[in-house]
């Protein structure tokens, strides 16, 4: 059976246009009305420093394309629309660019997590624009504030970017084309062929979507693993800028016992939700990814299988942070608060998104790789 062509230029465009707008629209609606009535982006956590409720979390974090400052200048709103333009202009080429990745018909869910993946890099790209829009060192950018622009901007990513992947999913199966009839070979001339079905899309098999998938997990896995040894093994002079970002996930404890410590419980608490959140990571990593790269095409397809690679990537990673606040939430009330340290849900989530953003791409270089060698082999 021939293999179904791919999704075609002028309606990947269409796809890609559905999901920039939505994006770019939603950070707009947003971000606009809190400048009209506000100024300024409101600093929730400003109102309520020992412990914000979610909700002023959420607001915090949905105005993010604005910057902190009590008012906009013209090359200041010029440097947030540059801003915008790049969220936009990066979503639309990594959509059309991986288009040969998904069938015309039947690839929904793939589609869905592309354009989540898509979005996440997309604002991520952007982070440290918006900032540089709002730092107090503008227009030169504050390099101590950057790491912080990419917590944003990545947790934005993986909290909201499910809405670009869900109007890139409406417009691919709104945009698709009804299957024409074909008649079977060998069918007489004039013959009708109203009733006949049309050929189903050649996808890629079973075996060499978990393949891959598994492939990618494993290495997902191993990047949780040395990310955690490496903050168990010594805490950073300055737990500020990109070394933190790297040292994902963080201690359940709170404190380093590598160093020099005698082993305790806390230690051994620290080991066991290291394992148990690369072990996680792995299992949901397959999961998802599988199941996206059973319906992209067996060939062509290395770019998409690339970005869901890296957007799976970002959303386990954001996911086993939550799953760190679990454990530590357990842990904190099996011992009646014994080992009760600072700890925000939030803040883990956000460094699981960030860490996904940085190092997803090796997940994602895996799974083409892995990809690539099912193709060769003819899985």
């Amino acid at each position: 059976m021939a293999e179904t062509t791919h999704v075609d230029l002028r309606r990947s465009r269409t796809i890609a246009l559905a999901a920039a707008l939505t994006v770019c629209g939603t950070m707009l609606l947003v971000a606009v009305p809190t400048w009209l009535f506000n100024g300024s982006r409101i600093d929730v956590f400003a109102l309520a420093l020992e412990r914000p409720r979610p909700v002023d979390y959420l607001l915090h974090l949905m105005q993010f394309p604005l910057p902190y400052i009590a008012r906009f200048s013209l090359p200041r709103t010029l440097w947030i629309l540059l801003g915008f333009a790049i969220v936009g202009v990066v979503l639309y080429a990594l959509l059309t660019g991986s288009r040969r990745a998904v069938p015309a018909r039947g690839a929904g869910f793939a589609v869905f997590l592309l354009g989540w993946a898509c979005t996440a890099l997309a604002v991520g790209a952007a982070a440290i624009v918006f900032d540089v829009a709002g730092g107090p060192y503008w227009p030169a950018v504050d390099l101590s504030r950057a790491a912080g622009s990419l917590l944003n901007g990545a947790e934005w990513g993986l909290l909201f970017g499910w809405l670009g992947g869900l109007a890139a999913a409406l417009a691919y199966s709104r945009t698709a084309s009804p299957a024409s009839p074909i008649a079977m070979p060998g069918s007489l001339p004039g013959f009708p062929a109203s009733g006949m079905a049309p050929p189903s899309p050649r996808r890629a098999s079973a075996r060499k979507a978990w393949t891959v998938a598994a492939s990618a997990a494993v290495s997902l896995g191993l990047l949780v693993l040395v990310g955690g040894l490496l903050a168990l093994r010594d805490r950073p002079a300055i737990d500020i800028g990109y070394q933190r970002l790297l040292m994902f996930p963080k201690p359940v404890s709170g404190l380093w016992y590598f160093a020099g410590d005698p082993p305790d419980f806390t230690m051994a608490l620290d080991l066991f939700t290291l394992f148990l959140l690369a072990v996680t990571a792995v299992m949901a990593m397959t999961l998802l990814l599988g199941s996206a790269v059973r319906l992209v095409r067996p060939s062509k397809g290395a770019g998409g299988v690339f970005l869901l690679g890296w957007g799976c990537a970002i959303l386990v990673a954001g996911g086993i942070g939550l799953l760190r606040a679990l454990v530590f939430l357990i842990a904190h009330l099996a011992t009646g608060g014994r080992y009760e340290v600072g700890f925000s849900p939030y803040e883990v989530l956000a460094e699981g998104a960030v860490y996904g953003l940085l190092l997803g791409w090796l997940v994602g270089g895996v799974a083409v790789v892995a990809y690539l060698r099912g193709r060769a082999e003819g899985r």
